[in-house]
């Protein structure tokens, strides 16, 4: 669990630090919002469900870092 909290937080971090150095990437993420928003309950029951399913180890992981990278961006979205 701190392995994926820290990959999330440095993911974050990269993030606000590459919209401050150039904020052209920034509105990427904002062209493209309103469709991650829109499709946030459907993306976590499907990775849910695929997680939940898989018994490889190394599958789970990389669910969890795509899973991971995509909560990050809404968190982004929404509160900057």
């Amino acid at each position: 669990m701190k392995r994926v909290i820290g990959f999330f937080l440095t993911f974050l971090g990269f993030l606000l630090l590459l919209k401050s150095i150039k904020p052209e990437v920034y509105l990427i993420f904002l062209q493209y919002g309103e469709y991650f928003k829109r499709a946030f309950w459907g993306v976590v029951l499907i990775v849910a469900g695929i997680y939940l399913l898989t018994r490889n180890k190394i599958i789970r992981m990389i669910i969890t870092a795509i899973f991971v990278l995509y909560l990050t961006i809404i968190i982004l979205l929404w509160f900057l």
